[in-house]
């Protein structure tokens, strides 16, 4: 679980995620990946209420894979 920031704290909660992530201390529950093409569809689950975890947008450049 990650607290939220405090108001007018924001880039100091964004680096010390950041750091968190980069030391492997946190490490995010993803729950579906869609494609760009599928946002609607991602949309659509994430009001659903039912996702557990991250809900992943693939964005790929063209002739460039995507990068995790």
């Amino acid at each position: 679980m990650i607290p939220l920031a405090k108001r007018g704290s924001g880039q100091a909660f964004v680096n010390e995620l950041r750091d968190k992530i980069e030391a492997r201390r946190f490490v995010p529950a993803i729950d579906r990946r869609y494609p760009l093409a599928a946002i609607a569809d991602a949309y659509r689950y994430v009001q659903t209420g039912e996702k557990a975890g991250v809900v992943v947008i693939d964005v790929v450049t063209e002739g460039r894979p995507a990068e995790l």
